[in-house]
């Protein structure tokens, strides 16, 4: 008798440890920027307690959000490039780019208020950044990885950051944004991209 109720409970458990998670993704995507766990439960419609029942704190919440924002976007990052010269994988790459970051641009906003306070949410910007540039450096031909300034300068104006300030503060449209990096880079490399 205790194995169909033992089980019960397991099932039971891991459908609120999904609605949790669920609720946290539907709160940043309908732009709450630091949803709390008491918000968490609410949209989840869970107890308080059963959102640190299933996450020991927010730390092991963010983690298992990320992993599903990762999840969501990797399919994007994997697809081989169609171009066979350098600048059409730099314009392949800028127009990957602009779709990866149109979608976790509410989750990147909302790690930012709670990247002082997770060490994990830091040490994934820190990688986020890292694989952006290896991405990036990859691609380039040894006579634009000569010069360390221009790299450092293209990382830049490829980053998340740049796509962030280009839709938000200076308010321009996806296509905007995305001729504008395009213009940079192809100013940067003396190529035209895209």
């Amino acid at each position: 008798m205790s194995a169909p109720a033992t089980d019960g409970r397991i099932r039971r458990g891991a459908e609120n440890r999904r609605r949790i998670s669920e609720a946290f993704l539907e709160l940043v995507r309908s732009g709450v920027q630091a949803p709390t766990a008491e918000a968490v439960a609410e949209q989840a419609g869970v107890g308080l307690r059963s959102v640190f029942r299933h996450f020991e704190d927010m730390e092991t919440l963010y983690r298992e959000i990320s992993e599903a924002i990762e999840a969501e976007v990797e399919p994007l990052w994997n697809v081989p490039f169609a171009s066979q010269t350098w600048q059409g994988r730099l314009a392949e790459m800028i127009e990957r780019r602009a779709k990866v970051f149109e979608r976790i641009t509410p989750f990147r906003i909302a790690s930012m208020v709670y990247r002082t306070e997770s060490n994990f949410i830091s040490q994934r910007h820190a990688r986020f950044a890292l694989e952006q540039r290896q991405l990036m450096i990859a691609i380039l031909p040894p006579h634009v990885l000569k010069d360390a300034a221009t790299i450092d300068a293209l990382d830049l104006v490829l980053s998340v950051d740049s796509w962030l300030r280009l839709r938000r503060e200076q308010k321009l449209g996806v296509a905007a944004a995305r001729a504008a990096i395009a213009r940079a880079a192809s100013a940067l490399t003396g190529e035209t991209i895209g």
